[in-house]
């Protein structure tokens, strides 16, 4: 770890997600850094720099980064079922259930919960 942002392998990785991703991806313009591993509330990036993630984006907002629990809990999830588009499971009731019975006033008896995904058209029932 030399302390120098981006690092050496930093930028390889970075050059050749240029040479194989389209443009789509934003966030290596403006912190142009390879991430390696995450732990709680922190990240190292290939270099060996340790950073605060003040982002905390999608997974990792409420218990961070490898949480022990997340972590079982999904290898778990992850032996009996990676992958049920919206057909209903157990564990997926369940979690409606809980969040339906966080809501506050009416909001719990009323509100219908809404997993984005994969989107097909509608068929007539003619068809």
């Amino acid at each position: 770890m030399d302390g120098h942002v981006p690092g050496l392998r930093s930028e390889q990785l970075l050059r050749e997600q240029e040479l194989l991703e389209g443009n789509a991806r934003s966030y290596p313009r403006g912190i142009p850094v390879a991430f390696q591993e995450g732990r709680g509330a922190t990240l190292q990036d290939v270099d060996g720099n340790l950073y605060v993630d003040f982002f905390g984006g999608a997974g990792t907002l409420n218990v961070g980064h490898s949480h022990p629990d997340v972590l079982e809990a999904s290898i778990a999830q992850q032996r009996k079922l990676n992958h049920s588009l919206d057909f209903p499971t157990e564990a997926k009731l369940r979690l409606m259930r809980n969040l339906k019975s966080v809501l506050p006033g009416t909001l719990a008896g009323s509100a219908k919960i809404q997993f984005g995904g994969p989107t097909a058209p509608m068929r007539s029932k003619a068809l």
